[in-house]
Formats: C-alpha cells, structure tokens, sequence
C-alpha cells in the first residue's frame, strides 16, 4: 500500500485486475500492518488506484471499511463504483 494525496495505490494481478478495472469486482481485500493502518487512518484517501506492471485504473472510493484483525494484521475491504 502506498498513499499520495488523496491517493490510495495497490498492486494487483490476474484474474483480479481485470475483473478490478471492468468493475465486475469493484473491491479489493487486503491485509494492512498496524504502520499501514496509521498512515490510512492519518490520511484521507477519495480515490484508489490499482495497478498491474505498465497498467493503471484509477476509481473514487466508495467505502473503506476494517472487517477485524487476522494474524497480526488489520483486514480491510476498500470498494469502489463500478466502471469509470
């Protein structure tokens, strides 16, 4: 995870991206150490950008939302509307 601005940016891969960009599945899951947690919660991401080597989309965010903690880790749902 990274954040610049109002920017939330995350790496994603087959068959997510695709399914990311076309807003088949207009979410991500991801598991934040408690440091990625603070910079989220010091921050306040509108958008999301997902990229994949040379590709990028970039969505406003809809919702972040923090499910509970799983091995040491923070587990988050970050959704987003569908198609740009």
């Amino acid at each position: 995870m990274k954040i610049t601005a109002n920017t939330v940016i995350f790496k994603s891969k087959e068959p997510y991206y695709t399914q990311e960009e076309l807003g088949i599945k207009p979410n991500t899951v991801r598991l934040l150490t408690h440091v990625e947690e603070s910079i989220l919660l010091e921050s306040t991401p509108a958008q999301i950008r997902i990229t994949k080597r040379e590709q990028v989309f970039q969505r406003t965010l809809t919702d972040i939302s923090v499910l509970g903690d799983l091995l040491g880790y923070k587990l988050y749902v970050f959704s987003w509307s569908g198609k740009k």
